[in-house]
């Protein structure tokens, strides 16, 4: 397997139960830091590419289109932020094979109340993603949003503050939320288009002050808690 490896700068992180949570320090410098999604489109299939610690602030959403066999390893006390609130922080659309870990996704300046502003992971497309050990806070009106994809692990992380749903699901097969801590989002789930969804797992979650999920036609085929 072949890695990849940037130059690091120091940031300060607090870690508890094994997920990042921001430092409550001073506000960010907000600087356009376009280098991030270079380094991972810039790979080929099979590479690791480890993201050095640094404080990554966005003005607008970084798409990862395309990614095949990829490992994205954040190093501990990394921030992804996006200055942009009616943006997604990060998007991965038409990937395979792909492994985001360790990283903390939000937007800077979150709206302290939902207002169709963005999400914060957008899962569109895909087939074969895992998400681990990262912190997906906001509030991003949703803190994931899974469309059209299959094979999807998310797994050790913390999903928080997100002020419309931590997970907002439309047509998905094999999703597996495993371990992971869910609290104070707007709801647990919002869901359309049940036809096309099957076999949602929750397995070992921690999952308190979350508002009722809505579901727009009963519950999702194979859904396991």
């Amino acid at each position: 397997m072949k890695r990849k490896r940037y130059g690091a700068i120091t940031a300060v992180v607090v870690i508890s139960f094994g997920i990042l949570q921001a430092d409550e320090g001073p506000e960010v410098d907000k600087k356009t830091h376009n280098a991030l999604r270079s380094m991972v489109m810039d790979s080929c299939a099979n590479d690791t590419i480890d993201i050095p610690c640094d404080t990554y602030v966005n003005s607008s959403t970084i798409s990862l289109i395309g990614l095949h066999d990829v490992c994205i390893r954040f190093e501990p006390g990394t921030q992804v932020l996006l200055d942009d609130v009616y943006r997604d922080v990060i998007e991965l659309v038409g990937c395979t094979n792909v492994q985001i870990l360790g990283g903390y996704f939000r937007h800077v300046d979150p709206l302290p109340e939902y207002d169709c502003h963005g999400g914060v992971i957008i899962i569109d497309g895909c087939s074969g993603i895992t998400i681990d050990n990262c912190t997906v806070s906001g509030c991003g009106a949703m803190g994931f949003r899974i469309v059209g994809s299959e094979n999807i692990r998310i797994q050790h992380c913390l999903i928080e503050d997100n002020s419309f749903s931590a997970f907002y699901l439309r047509s998905f097969h094999d999703l597996d939320i495993d371990h992971c801590i869910i609290r104070n989002n707007g709801r647990l789930f919002y869901s359309t288009g049940q036809a096309d969804q099957t076999d949602l797992k929750m397995r070992n979650n921690e999952i308190y002050n979350n508002n009722s999920s809505f579901f727009d036609d009963g519950e999702i085929p194979g859904l396991r808690i």
